[in-house]
Formats: structure tokens, sequence, C-alpha cells
């Protein structure tokens, strides 16, 4: 199987994840418009990870899901991004 141009970024990515103990995804409107709704649930589900989706994306993970905590307001802080 012939490797991806990404595959030193995604195996590092999956460290970073494996290491966490609680991983949090922030949800943007771009995963609407490229269609990746249910790429997105089945992502949070695997790595049991908490959401939270900003104001332009909101609705697009169910605020009744077990691991929505909310919408965020304004922006995150570079330093934590």
């Amino acid at each position: 199987m012939e490797e991806s141009p990404h595959s030193d970024s995604l195996e590092r990515a999956q460290a970073l994840i494996d290491k966490s103990n609680r991983p949090l995804v922030v949800v943007g409107a771009d995963v609407a418009t490229t269609g990746a709704t249910e790429e997105l649930m089945t992502f949070v589900e695997a790595i049991g990870a908490t959401v939270i989706s900003n104001m332009d994306a909101r609705g697009i993970f169910p605020e009744s899901h077990p691991r929505c905590a909310g919408v965020m307001v304004g922006e995150l802080h570079p330093k934590h991004t």
C-alpha cells in the first residue's frame, strides 16, 4: 500500500490523541460544507472527544449529544491552538 504524503502528520496527530486524557474537537462550518458530518461523528466516538462548535457550526454536531459541551462564542487564544 502506498503511503500518503501526509503520513507523518497523521502519525503525529494520532500520537497526540493517544496521549490525551481529555481530547477536545472544535467544530467549524467547514464540516458541513465539505459533507463531513458523518466522519466527524465517527471520529468523535472513536477517540472519545468532547465537542464544542463555533457559532457558524451550531447544530452540525447535535447539542443533545452526550459529548457536546456547547457552542463557543469568540475565538480560541493562539497559545492554545
